[in-house]
């Protein structure tokens, strides 16, 4: 099934889950993912789902962890 922008952001946006949207679009769960990630990098505020990954990376701490343990060699 092919779903334009504006249709993906529609649905998303009146979605409460990531099940939902991709109930709605008929896409595989990894191609919902990827078209979210890409639109919030292209500056889209999609909104959080339920469902989603609430993952984030703390890069501050991996920079420190890398300067830390180059320092130890």
């Amino acid at each position: 099934m092919r779903v334009t922008k504006p249709e993906f952001v529609t649905v998303w946006q009146t979605s409460n889950t990531l099940t939902e949207v991709i109930e709605k679009t008929g896409l595989a769960t990894v191609t919902v993912k990827k078209y979210a990630y890409r639109m919030r990098r292209q500056g889209v505020p999609l909104k959080a789902l339920e469902g989603e990954s609430k993952r984030t990376t703390d890069f501050a701490a991996l920079a420190k962890l890398a300067r830390e343990l180059a320092e130890n060699e």
